[in-house]
């Protein structure tokens, strides 16, 4: 099962319950043809720099998508204090060097880390027959 390394959790990474040895998990992506890695700032680079090599070795296509801009997380967001700045910045150098083609949201995103536009949308048709809550208050869901 995934385990978590220095408090990080890491979905590519197997821990032998008898010796303790981490294993790469391979049979993730040996069944596709192209694997595409969202932007991560919670698992572990070194996880994630395996994987991405592990399918250029088996000449894989890497796709990096991301939607976030973490080179300058201000300190107010949230998510700050879950993100080594220096570390996501190594890790997204390593995934624009690597990756066969990244897809951004916007256009500073773009500029920023290069890629091709892949804007978030919503088709709101999907949606045109839910019942609303009436509770005079904004719900707002997040996916």
């Amino acid at each position: 099962f995934p385990v978590t390394i220095d408090g990080v959790s890491n979905d590519f990474v197997i821990k032998n319950a008898e010796t303790g040895q981490l294993s790469f998990i391979s049979d993730d992506f040996d069944w596709c043809d192209v694997a595409v890695f969202p932007r991560y700032f919670t698992a572990s680079p070194n996880a994630i720099v395996t994987a991405i090599n592990y399918c250029k070795d088996n000449k894989k296509k890497v796709i990096w998508e991301t939607d976030d801009y973490l080179d300058e997380l201000p300190e107010h967001n949230p998510v700050s204090s879950q993100v080594n700045i220096e570390s996501a910045q190594k890790l997204i150098e390593f995934m624009r060097k690597n990756a066969d083609e990244v897809t951004v949201t916007t256009r500073m995103l773009q500029d920023k880390y290069g890629g091709s536009i892949c804007p978030n949308s919503l088709n709101i048709d999907h949606w045109s027959n839910l019942k609303k809550a009436n509770t005079g208050k904004l719900i707002i869901g997040i996916v």
